[in-house]
């Protein structure tokens, strides 16, 4: 998914730190890598971050720079990731910043030596159910807005003879 990364720009990024602790026990002497390109997080061994956890998704978060910082972002994982115990799309690198992959999953530690101090974690949003509600909390499906605008959807064309005698009244 590295379609969803960018960078600002093609220079040098400066580095940042990722650290994995893969349980609640302080782990200080678990490896740190530095990288000063975006990277993805996950079980699979193909990632940069390799997670060999049963929770972690196979490419579960990545770290793209943007805005001035570095960012942890979610790839759309089945566990989601994240930040102070709350559900986050992705999430600024400032400091040393701790990101959960899954509730109850490993922690990811980033650290990053520049970053814009007021970058604000992103909150995953909850999945739409059924059809799409306007900013007033109404229904936008073709029938509500033939309702409110008056505009009434034009007529299903009869495709076949079937069609046709249904769209009469008659029947098959």
């Amino acid at each position: 998914m590295f379609s969803r990364l960018r960078t600002s720009s093609p220079a040098t990024l400066p580095p940042v730190r990722v650290r994995v602790v893969m349980d609640d026990v302080s782990d200080d002497g678990a490896a740190a890598q530095t990288f000063s390109v975006p990277v993805q997080i996950g079980r699979e061994a193909s990632c940069a971050v390799h997670v060999p956890a049963p929770n972690v998704s196979r490419i579960h978060a990545a770290t793209e720079w943007a805005e001035g910082t570095w960012w942890v972002v979610d790839q759309n994982s089945t566990n989601g990731l994240f930040a102070g115990g709350t559900r986050m799309e992705r999430v600024p690198v400032q400091g040393a910043t701790e990101v959960r992959l899954g509730k109850d999953g490993p922690v990811v530690v980033l650290t990053a030596e520049r970053g814009a101090s007021d970058a604000k974690p992103v909150p995953k949003r909850a999945a739409s159910q059924g059809r799409p509600f306007s900013a007033s909390g109404a229904r936008t499906g073709p029938r509500e807005r033939a309702a409110t605008t008056g505009a009434v959807p034009p007529p299903r064309e009869a495709t076949g003879a079937d069609d046709a005698a249904r769209l009469e009244g008659g029947s098959v």
